[in-house]
């Protein structure tokens, strides 16, 4: 039978898009090409309805990769935002003007065989789909499918099978399980996993798990720990996000005991790695200012007191240069103390302070912060900058400012200890602040 003849699309974008909203795009297997063919589109504005229906049937979906295969063999729902991460690009960018997230669950037969997904669509300026949607979404595709009690029972007696509930526990759970062979190479994966990693689920066996976890599990390499190996590691995504993960790796053996592999296990903890990082940080920049201040106390050379100011906001904020500059008579900033400088340029080189950021931290009360330098032109120190921030000395006799060779923001947290040791240093920066006078012709007397 006709996979069309076993599913009535057109009701259940109808009662997707009406119960859940904004639009709903169903689409069914088509066996001759192996394609996700648009069935049904439906949105809760009649004028709407035919412009995403325009957007939605001219794009080809697979079923053998993709989000949407992905959602067939996993037999669960997803959620994605329509525009965002690699991998979905293929099958959402080009109606991306239309939605702003999309909300996929697999479409059953009366059977219980999956012949197709239910994608709803949120319009621009919505949010993203929620849980709860996702659950409705669940339970629509389930009545529409209309299973008869023989089927029910059929179900009943599938999940009571041992290795069916493994199958199932496997694909419903929200844990990342990864299992390589003794090369690393992907063997299988849980959907949850894939999805973290915003690859689809038939897009991934053979990759290698070094390509994605740095560094790879040990085991990996030939090398099995006798307890289990567990760790912190950085995880790159598809769409290049890099996430830190919490990994446990065990052998993967078969049935006589062989060992096939490793099994690892991968849980998301970026958000407790990005508050453990701002503490150590935030501790190692007390250490520092303490030691600056114990060196003032005690009468420490002031020119060591100023390497150390450098060396400390180099060594916390893991920059390429810092430096504390000193305002000459000729308007100049002198580098007095650095890291990462040329040989030499300690006490030579001079940095210009005509509209340099530096300008704005000598008469400003705030740390200056330049994102990308490349949006502001001449003025900054080192042709190899692209970020910087820079804070005033006692009240404008001189600059500590830390330089990066990339884009990079600088937080709060970080602008408070260049504020600090900026401070500390206020006594060691000799030149007394002055207004610097500009003739007509732009030259500094």
């Amino acid at each position: 039978m006709d996979v069309t003849q076993r599913v009535d699309a057109t009701s259940l974008a109808r009662r997707v898009a009406d119960a859940i909203g904004d639009g709903c795009a169903v689409r069914l297997l088509d066996g001759a090409s192996r394609r996700l063919a648009v069935a049904a589109v439906d949105h809760r504005d009649p004028v709407q309805r035919e412009r995403l229906a325009a957007a939605v049937e001219p794009i080809a979906w697979s079923a053998t990769r993709g989000w949407g295969a992905h959602v067939l063999r996993c037999g669960r729902p997803l959620r994605v935002e329509a525009a965002a991460g690699a991998g979905a690009r293929e099958e959402f960018d080009r109606f991306a003007a239309e939605a702003v997230a999309a909300l996929l669950a697999p479409v059953r037969a009366g059977d219980g065989e999956t012949v197709g997904v239910a994608i709803a669509l949120r319009d621009r300026g919505g949010v993203p789909y929620s849980l709860r949607e996702q659950t409705l979404l669940e339970r629509i595709v389930a009545r529409e499918a209309a299973c008869d009690a023989a089927a029910e029972a059929d179900a009943d007696a599938a999940c009571a099978d041992d290795r069916e509930l493994a199958r199932q526990l496997l694909a419903r759970s929200d844990a990342g399980i990864w299992a390589t062979d003794l090369t690393g190479r992907t063997l299988a994966l849980t959907p949850a996993l894939s999805e973290l990693l915003g690859v689809p689920i038939g897009a991934m066996g053979g990759l290698p798990i070094g390509d994605f976890l740095d560094p790879p599990p040990t085991s990996i390499v030939g090398a099995v720990p006798e307890e289990t190996e567990r760790g912190d590691r950085r995880l790159r995504r598809a769409d290049g996000v890099t996430l830190w993960v919490a990994t446990s790796s065990t052998p993967l053996v078969d049935a006589a005991g062989r060992r096939r592999g490793t099994l690892t296990t991968v849980v998301d903890v970026t958000e407790r790695k990005r508050v453990e990082i701002g503490l150590r940080m935030q501790l190692r920049a007390a250490r520092g200012v303490t030691r600056m201040l114990a060196g003032v106390l005690r009468g420490q050379d002031p020119a060591e007191l100023l390497d150390h100011a450098a060396e400390t906001a180099a060594d916390i904020l893991g920059v390429r240069r810092t430096g504390v500059f000193e305002l000459r008579r000729d308007g100049s900033l002198l580098l007095r103390a650095g890291v990462g400088w040329p040989p030499g340029a300690i006490g030579r080189h001079r940095a210009a302070t005509l509209g340099s950021p530096a300008a704005l931290a000598l008469t400003g009360d705030e740390a200056v912060v330049v994102r990308d330098t490349a949006a502001v032109g001449s003025g900054v120190a080192g042709s190899e900058t692209r970020s910087g921030c820079w804070v005033g000395v006692a009240g404008g006799r001189g600059v500590l400012a830390a330089l990066h060779d990339e884009p990079r923001d600088f937080d709060r947290d970080e602008r408070a200890l260049l504020v600090s040791l900026a401070e500390a240093i206020g006594g060691c920066v000799g030149v007394p602040a002055r207004a610097v006078v500009r003739r007509e012709d732009g030259a500094a007397r």
